[in-house]
């Protein structure tokens, strides 16, 4: 009985190996890719102050370890940010663009970001 079961466990791992041959797709594990999101503020929201706080997550991305995060504000680079704490940023009145950016120790970005709008508007208290 021992024999047959390592002869059939033997044509299957046999059977295994020649569709891995066959197809090399097939043996690949999955690759979860790096990711970031603003969780705050949200996409398009109207800010009573100037000093907004950008809060985000990060997955599969290693934080203050070289790896870091890129805040642009209008398409400029704002903020290095080396951890994954809120970042502080002063914003005038208006209408703004923020980006968050993954980037390698180098500086390099890996094209991995999330963008948002904000409106930075004047209230009737504030005159």
């Amino acid at each position: 009985m021992k024999a047959d079961f390592k002869i059939v466990l033997g044509v299957i791992l046999g059977l295994l190996v020649i569709y891995i041959l066959i197809n090399p797709g097939a043996a690949k594990f999955p690759v979860f890719k790096p990711s970031v999101k603003i969780i705050s503020p949200i996409d398009g929201a109207i800010l009573k102050s100037n000093d907004v706080k950008v809060e985000f997550e990060v997955n599969n991305w290693n934080v203050g370890q070289g790896k870091h995060v890129h805040l642009y504000v209008d398409d400029k680079l704002s903020v290095m940010h080396r951890s994954k704490d809120s970042i502080a940023v002063n914003l005038p009145y208006g209408e703004h663009k923020l980006k968050l950016s993954l980037v390698e120790a180098d500086h390099t970005e890996i094209g991995t970001f999330d963008e948002i709008s904000v409106t930075i508007a004047v209230t009737s208290t504030q005159y």
